[in-house]
């Protein structure tokens, strides 16, 4: 049986802050996906200094099967291997919010969660991530 990937997710970087941003039900196959986007995106574009990762949940349907979290535990681990100081997450689903919490500290890295675009782009901004927080937040407002 071949596993058709489910679920969207957008990549890209900010300054020294990595956008992931999940969209739609994730099955194994899509986690798969993403999981090989992000660590590409890292392995090709993380800066050569500390860097943030921030996944933002679009919308509050955004959830993943059980097959998916090892995928997300791979991504994780590929992203302090390559210097990513935290993990910041933007969302209204407390279970997303809850599972990245859980696998962060797994593999080490702390963790911060915010529920609007200013508090984050400004939280970022303050510890020098980004140059400008309203640069930030339009990017995000715009994804």
């Amino acid at each position: 049986m071949i596993d058709i990937a489910h679920g969207e997710i957008n990549v890209e970087w900010f300054d020294n802050v990595l956008i992931s941003a999940p969209l739609g039900p994730i099955n194994g196959a899509g986690a798969q996906m993403f999981s090989e986007k992000i660590c590409t995106s890292i392995i090709n574009n993380a800066p050569r200094k500390p860097w943030v990762r921030v996944e933002f949940f679009r919308d509050f349907y955004t959830l993943a099967t059980p097959d998916a979290y090892r995928f997300l535990l791979k991504s994780l681990t590929c992203s302090l291997r390559y210097q990513c100081e935290m993990i910041c997450v933007i969302g209204v689903n407390s279970c997303n919010v809850s599972l990245l919490e859980k696998y962060s500290h797994l593999v080490g890295l702390p963790f911060f969660t915010f529920s609007c675009l200013s508090s984050l782009s400004n939280f970022l901004e303050d510890r020098k991530f980004v140059n400008e927080a309203d640069a930030l937040r339009a990017r995000l407002g715009a994804i």
